[in-house]
Formats: C-alpha cells, sequence, structure tokens
C-alpha cells in the first residue's frame, strides 16, 4: 500500500530527481506507474532513481507522432497499492481510468498537466468535456508553468488548490561544466527535431542572429524526422554549425557549459 500514486506515461529525465524527492520526503510512502517503459519514438535511456516505481503491460494506440496509452491493467495496479491519493498526467484513457478508480474508491484525485491555452486550442467538445469532468472532481491542480495555471483558472479551479512544479534538470551534474568547458557556439537548439519543438523557426532565429553577428556559431543536439530539413536550412543561409545527434543526458553537461 502507497499513500500517493503517481499515475504517467513513461519515465522522462526532467522529473527523475522530483521523484526521488518527493519520495524521501514521504519516507517511500510513493510510488509511480508507469504506461510505457520508453514510446518508440523517444530516445532517452533514463535510469530511474531511487523510488518505488512500476510497468504497465504495453498498450497504445499511434496517432502520428503521439502515443495515446490504453492499459486497463492500470486498474488492478491501483487495487493493490490501493493509495488515498492518485496523482495523474493526462487525458489518455489510461490516466481516466485512474480518475474513475478515484470516483468509485471515494479517494482523492489531482490533476498534473503541463497544458495551456494555446497548446490546447484545438481541443474538440469531447476533449473539452472531459477535462471539465476531470476538473470538477480533483481536489488539487499541478502546472509546471504559470500558463499551466492560467489553463486551470479558465476551467474555474479554485486559486488555493493551484501548484506550481517546476520541469527539472538534475543542477549539481549541470555546475560541474559551467565554467569548465571555453565558450565556442552562440545558440543552440536541443530537442526532438520534430514540429511541436519547432526546429525550424530556431534556423531562422540564427538566420536574423547571422545578419548581426556574420561569425554566428551554432550549435544542434538531438534527432528528429526534421533533422534534414533543419541542417539544409542552415547550410542554404551559410550558417557555421556544430551537430552532435542525439545526446545522452550525461553528456548535455558538457555541451550546454559550451
Amino acid at each position: 500500500m502507497k499513500s500517493v500514486v503517481y499515475v504517467t506515461s513513461m519515465p522522462v529525465p526532467f522529473r527523475e530527481k522530483i521523484h526521488e524527492r518527493v519520495s524521501n520526503w514521504m519516507n517511500g510512502d510513493y510510488h509511480v506507474i508507469y504506461c510505457h517503459r520508453k514510446e518508440p519514438n523517444r530516445l532517452w535511456n533514463v535510469e530511474l532513481g531511487a523510488y518505488s516505481n512500476s510497468v504497465l503491460r504495453e498498450s497504445f494506440l499511434s496517432l502520428g507522432d503521439r502515443y495515446i496509452h490504453v492499459n486497463l491493467d492500470v486498474w488492478p495496479a491501483l487495487n493493490r497499492l490501493d493509495p488515498k491519493v492518485v496523482i495523474t498526467t493526462g487525458f489518455n484513457p489510461t490516466f481516466v481510468f485512474a480518475f474513475l478508480w478515484c470516483m468509485i474508491k471515494d479517494r482523492k484525485h489531482i490533476i498534473f498537466h503541463d497544458g495551456w491555452m494555446r497548446w490546447e486550442s484545438h481541443l474538440n467538445l469531447s476533449h473539452v468535456l472531459i477535462r471539465k469532468i476531470v476538473y470538477r472532481w480533483s481536489k488539487a491542480f499541478i502546472g509546471p508553468g504559470r500558463h499551466g495555471l492560467d489553463w486551470y483558472r479558465q476551467y474555474g479551479c479554485p486559486e488555493n488548490a493551484l501548484f506550481q512544479s517546476h520541469l527539472c534538470a538534475d543542477n549539481e551534474l549541470y555546475k560541474q561544466f559551467a565554467n569548465a568547458i571555453p565558450k565556442k557556439y552562440d545558440i543552440a537548439f536541443s530537442g526532438r527535431f520534430a514540429g511541436s519543438k519547432m526546429p525550424l523557426f530556431f534556423t531562422e532565429v540564427a538566420r536574423l542572429l547571422k545578419a548581426k553577428k556574420p561569425d554566428l556559431q551554432v550549435l544542434l543536439m538531438g534527432d528528429g524526422p526534421l533533422r534534414e530539413a533543419v541542417l539544409d536550412r542552415l547550410r542554404a543561409d551559410e550558417i557555421a554549425f556544430h551537430y552532435t545527434g542525439y545526446l545522452s543526458q550525461t553528456d548535455l553537461p558538457h555541451y550546454y557549459a559550451s
């Protein structure tokens, strides 16, 4: 049994330290349920931290570059853990199942969502209805930034139930490289080369900067379907760049420092 269970899609590097610290703060009375160990379009190899966790049986629908998790076994997992509080991180069917479990078992539900007004402007009526129902019966609302909290306010969520929990990095690891690496680059892109991450917008920024700084040096870290389009755009604009390809989390601090 665990007092708090956090249900989310998969391990991500910018939440691992949070799970460890929350677990320590709660003396281990905390468990994370993952829908998937790693979604097919992700290159991360996240080493799970020192906290209680489990992974459900792989079950999802693919929709373009998105994966919609449908894990029926989240219900027996919650029965086994029997938490007082469940935190869900979105509106995939798996998260809705967990929300319904809370309603039936009379347990508290908390929503942690990183959506905001512009990002969710495409929602249809069914999406909005699901959010209204979940928000109506949730006890607290967590977002990583100010825009996320504003989104909750749009739905009338009470001000005293809004909380912010930043996405995070291993600051101690990055600090080791802060003043140890020579500065080589003026601007960098780090992430998936996919439309939602706007790498082509980055190339436009680089083009405008080059007009002001002809010797502009660009660093590119990551991979994805738009990789060649990005590199071709930089070559066409005669912008000097270094492309690393995909980097592990342990390699990032060295490059960030440069």
